[in-house]
């Protein structure tokens, strides 16, 4: 493996000397803080600079807590709309905001984990 690149998090991108596939380091602190590797498409070194991949653990953390949340309260729609500029949807019962912007206000203050950062790629989807 041929060291590519490197962000000041320690992510590190990687191609195989033998068939030129990409790889991208990151560390999964729910794993005990062990480093790992997964394959990513095809990116210039300066594309990947610029943006990461998503980590696959990251993902998997923020699904699982999400999840958790959404299993613990449910949304029901009331018949006013959200107040959100721009926002076409449903306001849910008992607040303002539709389910979308809800979430995300909590998330803005720290009560929900936020979406994990970087850029999706097959076979992943959020």
């Amino acid at each position: 493996m041929d060291l590519k690149a490197e962000v000041n998090n320690g992510t590190t991108l990687y191609q195989c000397t033998a068939c030129g596939q990409l790889w991208q380091k990151s560390m999964a602190w729910n794993w005990g803080g062990q480093d790992y590797l997964f394959k990513i498409p095809e990116t210039s070194t300066s594309e990947w600079l610029n943006e990461q991949f998503m980590s696959p653990a990251e993902m998997l953390i923020y699904s699982a807590q999400m999840t958790d949340y959404f299993k613990k309260n449910q949304f029901i729609d009331s018949k006013t709309r959200c107040r959100k500029e721009g926002c076409d949807g449903m306001a849910v019962e008992q607040n303002v905001l539709c389910r979308n912007h809800f979430v995300e206000s909590l998330q803005q203050v720290g009560l929900l984990p936020k979406k994990p950062t970087g850029k999706l790629f097959e076979p992943y989807s959020m």
